[in-house]
């Protein structure tokens, strides 16, 4: 009598790399490319619709402007925290007085 033939499998790893690639069929990793080759491939790209024109690459100038608005509300938290701090202080010292 005959064996029955050996199942054919696809191994595990293989299996849970290509559920991977179905699920991010449009994600797009990055490259890490600096700015300024970002900036010049910004120039360089001719698409009619400027709407879509940058749709996935990274706007230096946005990014600055979102460093600076972290910088200035970090900026701004701390002053108001120093403000908590000093008024706490003065409490504890008019406390210290008045016992």
């Amino acid at each position: 009598m005959a064996s029955p033939p050996p199942e054919i499998a696809v191994p595990v790893r293989e299996e849970e790399d290509m559920q991977l690639e179905e699920g991010d069929s449009f994600d797009i990793a990055s490259k890490n490319a600096s700015y300024d080759r970002l900036r010049r491939w910004r120039q360089a790209a001719l698409v009619l619709n400027a709407s879509r024109r940058f749709r996935y690459t990274v706007d230096p100038e946005r990014e600055e402007e979102k460093e600076n608005m972290r910088r200035m509300i970090r900026a701004h938290a701390q002053v108001i925290r120093a403000v908590f701090l000093f008024k706490k202080a003065g409490q504890k010292e008019l406390e210290a007085i008045v016992m």
